[in-house]
């Protein structure tokens, strides 16, 4: 999994997504996502990309890696308990 240069995770598919939301003691549902599409020149985050929050304070659990498409990125939120998800959703 990619991080930052702070060492904060940037996950790309569920399995990576699973891996920090229980690096962070996190439960996928009291978590909420919001989906933007970021241009071509943000180099990982191009595409669609998820930033991911608790619900009781708004903390940043993650940011994913872009996705070429907004229905695989749906479809690993899901696939980890994130069903509140909003922002740029088709």
């Amino acid at each position: 999994m990619k991080r930052n240069a702070m060492g904060q995770a940037r996950p790309w598919g569920h399995e990576e997504m699973l891996e920090v939301i229980e690096e962070k003691g996190a439960v996928g549902d009291e978590l909420y996502a919001i989906i933007e599409h970021q241009p071509a020149d943000t180099g990982d985050f191009a595409g669609w990309s998820a930033e991911v929050l608790t619900n009781e304070d708004g903390e940043q659990v993650f940011c994913t890696m872009g996705y070429e498409r907004i229905s695989e990125l749906k479809e690993h939120l899901i696939a980890v308990g994130i069903t509140d998800i909003s922002g740029d959703v088709e």
